[in-house]
Order: structure tokens, then C-alpha cells, then sequence
């Protein structure tokens, strides 16, 4: 399955450049989220925050509201261009299932897939939030404590992790619709289609 989707990522990675460029987006959020809420709990940021006699707890709900905020949208914009890529090689579908491919084979090709490319968007979008790091927490720390505080931030892996764990969680939680569409593709779309729609799609789909 995952040499399948590989290979079949390959031949056309142009119908995948949408579901990457969410992805990349999402993760470099979630990432500066995460640097956030690790920073907060360095001894700098528990000193900052506990001298305006309130918690960390309280003050990293900041990281919770940029996670939310940009996980719904996400799952939504991802799971639409990734079915509107599937529906872009519908015919290519519909061949594995003429070649003996069972729609839980494909499902689960579509998934690998979707994952594949959800991995690369966020080491892209980690390596673009890197260099914004130390803007984003002194961003958020000004609106806690309404006053120009900077604190450093953290650099460790574990917000990377993070981004990469939640990253995958959106985006398998965006692949069950078009997971679920490609694996109804019909085997005989292959012979009704001659040309596949993945010749006409423009990558601003």
C-alpha cells in the first residue's frame, strides 16, 4: 500500500500542492502555539506570569485558542482539497479497482497518502515558523500581560513533536471524507473516462 501511494504521488504532484500548502500552514501555527506553551514553562515565563498574580494554566489558554482556531478551518479546507485531488484522478481510481483493488484498499492508499503529504507540509511549515518563534511568543505574551515583556523563547524539540502529533490528527481526522469518496469510485469510471481530470485541474484548485 504505501509503495502504491508513493509511486502514484509521484506521477502527479502537482494535483497535491493544495492539500500541502494547508498542511504547512496549519503546522507552522500549531508549532508556534506549542513554543508558546513550552515557553510559559520555563522559569522566566512561570516568574513573568505568576508576578501579575495570575497562572500559567491561564495564561497558556492563548496556545489553546490558536490550536482550535486553526484546527477546525484546517479540517475542513484540507479534507476540500484533498477531495477535490481525488476527484482530479478519479479514472487512476478507478483502474486499481478494474486491477482487483477492494474499496478498503483504496481507502487506505487515499489515507496513506493524504498522511504522506501532511508529513512534508509540516516540516515545511515547521522550517517557516522557526525563524518566528520569538515573534510569536512575545506576541502573545503582550496580550496576557498588556505590557512590552519578552520572554525567550523555547527551543527545544518537543514543540515540534507536538506540531507534527496534532498536524496528523487534523489531517487524518480531513482524509475520512475523501478516503470514503474514492473508495465508492466505481471500476467502470475507468472505461466511461478516457481522459483523466487531473490534465485540466489548475493547482489554484
Amino acid at each position: 500500500m504505501i509503495r502504491l501511494a508513493l509511486a502514484e504521488l509521484r506521477i502527479d504532484v502537482r494535483l497535491w500542492i493544495g492539500p500541502l500548502l494547508v498542511a504547512s500552514v496549519a503546522s507552522a501555527f500549531v508549532y508556534l502555539a506549542a513554543v508558546y506553551w513550552w515557553t510559559l514553562g520555563t522559569p522566566s515565563g512561570e516568574a513573568l506570569i505568576e508576578s501579575f498574580g495570575s497562572t500559567v494554566e491561564e495564561a497558556r489558554a492563548g496556545s489553546y485558542v490558536v490550536y482550535v482556531s486553526t484546527a477546525i478551518p484546517a479540517i475542513a479546507v484540507l479534507g476540500s482539497t484533498s477531495a477535490a485531488t481525488i476527484a482530479a484522478f478519479a479514472t487512476r481510481i478507478a483502474r486499481w479497482r478494474l486491477a482487483g483493488a477492494t474499496p478498503r484498499q483504496v481507502r487506505a492508499v487515499v489515507t496513506v497518502q493524504v498522511l504522506i503529504v501532511n508529513t512534508i507540509g509540516t516540516v515545511l511549515g515547521i522550517a517557516i515558523a522557526l525563524p518566528l518563534r520569538q515573534a510569536a511568543v512575545d506576541l502573545l505574551v503582550r496580550m496576557v500581560t498588556r505590557g512590552d515583556y519578552t520572554i525567550p523563547a523555547d527551543g527545544s524539540l518537543a514543540p515540534a513533536l507536538v506540531a507534527l502529533a496534532g498536524s496528523t490528527l487534523v489531517c487524518y481526522l480531513a482524509s475520512f471524507a475523501p478516503a470514503r469518496r474514492a473508495a465508492r469510485i466505481p471500476a467502470v469510471h475507468a472505461v466511461r473516462d478516457s481522459v483523466e481530470a487531473s490534465k485540466t485541474m489548475p493547482v489554484s484548485r
